[in-house]
């Protein structure tokens, strides 16, 4: 889902509300020439991504609000699927010192004709400036079984004719230290848990798992530096 080409719009600031869109000018037929694959029969539609979202910022609130759906992205075959979620996002922070935030996305995704799968996700995340130049962070990630007909992604991922253990979770946990405004460290730690049923939760572009049901860590150090 990279795209070749994207119009953005980032409306105005007022009162702490801003409206902000985006579109996806530049991509050519999933399936734009059926001769050059094997199988396939007819063109899919030009694929199209359209995003919405709405933020609010004001002292130690903080809100979002985003749409956005895939238009006619179905490759392999006869069918031009969609796909379409929405989230929202909220922080709060008290004395300054502790920020707490959450976000929870609904997902759906066209498996066939009248069939679509679907899942729900969400986190909780916490950053809590100590003391002078010291702060912590921690963040618990959830995703639900997939709900459905069809399957979705791969290495393992969601099939809707399981009964359960298509979830995951994942935990970390960070500590950074500022040298001054400019210089930044950070040490961070984080686990990423399948359920019994997949093996498609993993760390950015780590290793593709091998079986259902296993746990990666990671671990990261990372410097900062403003010029």
């Amino acid at each position: 889902r990279r795209e070749a080409a994207l119009s953005y719009y980032e409306g105005p600031r007022f009162n702490g509300f801003q409206v902000l869109g985006a579109f996806g000018s530049g991509n050519a037929g999933a399936d734009s020439n059926p001769s050059e694959v094997p199988g396939v029969a007819t063109a899919n539609a030009v694929p199209r991504i359209w995003s919405l979202a709405g933020t609010y910022q004001n002292g130690p609130w903080g809100v979002g609000l985003a749409y956005e759906k895939h238009e006619n992205m179905g490759i392999g075959g006869t069918q031009d699927l969609d796909d379409k979620g929405w989230g929202i996002s909220g922080s709060y922070t008290f004395g300054g010192n502790v920020k707490v935030g959450a976000t929870y996305m609904d997902q759906e995704y066209e498996t066939g004709p009248a069939t679509d799968l679907s899942r729900k996700t969400w986190t909780v995340g916490v950053d809590w400036r100590i003391q002078g130049p010291h702060s912590v962070q921690a963040q618990y990630a959830s995703a639900d079984d997939c709900d459905g007909v069809g399957a979705i992604g791969g290495n393992g991922g969601c099939t809707g004719s399981l009964a359960g253990g298509t979830g995951g979770q994942a935990i970390s946990l960070a500590y950074s230290y500022a040298f001054s405004k400019r210089t930044r460290i950070k040490f961070g730690w984080v686990r990423v848990e399948n359920d019994d049923n997949t093996r498609s939760f993993r760390i950015g572009n780590s290793a593709t798992l091998t079986q259902n049901g296993q746990k990666v860590d990671g671990y990261a150090f990372h410097i900062q530096h403003n010029f």
